[in-house]
């Protein structure tokens, strides 16, 4: 929400954080909602959210203390640790994406052979 800085469905949060289940997305948008961080709209039949003041606010100061963290975390590789790094972890994305892909094809009736 905060990137765009614009209103967005609940299933645009759940594409974009790869959420299959939209009831937890709306569940805390909910809390959040309850919490002054969100607001939400009615737009024909849908639903829009955006982040109140209080919740950039609160966006904007999680993002220095990750920002911290991440900094100090990444200062301990080299650049040639990192780059291979990213690729290790573009592979694995890669893999697990496709993994969660095929297992979502199967039929519930055939069988799963669990022992590999």
């Amino acid at each position: 929400m905060n990137s765009k800085d614009q209103k967005v469905r609940a299933a645009d949060i759940s594409f974009a954080l790869k959420i299959e289940d939209t009831y937890t997305v709306q569940y805390a948008l909910k809390k959040l909602a309850a919490a002054h961080l969100v607001e939400s709209q009615r737009s024909g039949k849908e639903t829009l959210f955006q982040l109140t003041s209080a919740g950039r606010n609160l966006y904007k100061r999680y993002s220095i203390v990750r920002s911290n963290f991440l900094l100090d975390a990444v200062a301990m590789i080299s650049a040639n640790d990192l780059d291979r790094l990213a690729s290790v972890l573009r592979t694995i994305s890669g893999i697990y994406e496709q993994a969660a892909r095929n297992a979502s094809s199967l039929n519930v009736g055939e069988e799963i052979n669990l022992e590999k």
